[in-house]
């Protein structure tokens, strides 16, 4: 057995520079020859995963990103390694070096990877409203359709203040109240909300 520690770095363009991520494997013990760096595409990670990476070696990585973003690629990557006999070692994921049986670092790999999955969707749908035009009333309409986003406020019932008086004056049940505005519960409590915060 090789019991050799490699480190890999990847930078998505060359205008980053790699010296952060080199002297962090370097307090790792890794030679700085045997770390070994992409630039814009995973040429020397599939080196070193078929080619130098032998059983007992273990390749050290910033954070699961490096590996890629594409969850099946990531998944058979470290698949192939664990099943080589070569350890993976997640710098800033240490959850993921928790495990030492595979099928549970696999299932906590496929996790972390749903989990910031769904964050980029959240984040490009928040990113992706908030551009959006805002009409005259201050609500943003799409673009496309020019329709308002978002669940269209309820309005104030025209009786509401006489119902919301004799509720008030406890003439009335809140059930009864709901009941004669025609509205559900959790609507009638935030109108009365607004209503007195005016």
């Amino acid at each position: 057995m090789n019991n050799r520690i490699y480190g890999y770095i990847y930078l998505k363009n060359q205008n980053e520079v790699p010296y952060e991520d080199i002297n962090m494997f370097m307090a790792c013990n890794i030679d700085q020859r045997d770390i070994y760096i992409d630039i814009g595409n995973r040429s020397h990670l599939k080196a070193l995963r078929d080619l130098i990476l032998k059983q007992g070696d273990t390749l050290v990585i910033r954070n699961i990103e490096a590996l890629g973003s594409n969850k099946k690629f990531i998944l058979d990557t470290i698949k192939s390694l664990y099943l080589k006999g070569i350890m993976v070692y997640f710098i800033e994921n240490q959850e993921l070096n928790s495990s030492k049986y595979i099928d549970d670092q696999m299932e906590l790999i496929e996790q972390l990877l749903i989990s910031k999955e769904n964050a980029r969707k959240r984040q490009g749908t928040i990113n992706g409203i908030s551009q959006m035009p805002v009409n005259e009333y201050g609500v943003r309409v799409s673009p496309r359709t020019d329709k308002e986003i978002g669940r269209p406020a309820i309005k104030m019932p025209d009786n509401f203040i006489e119902v919301y008086t004799k509720w008030r004056n406890n003439l009335i049940s809140t059930n009864t109240a709901i009941k004669e505005l025609g509205l559900k519960k959790g609507t009638f409590y935030n109108m009365v909300k607004e209503y007195e915060s005016k």
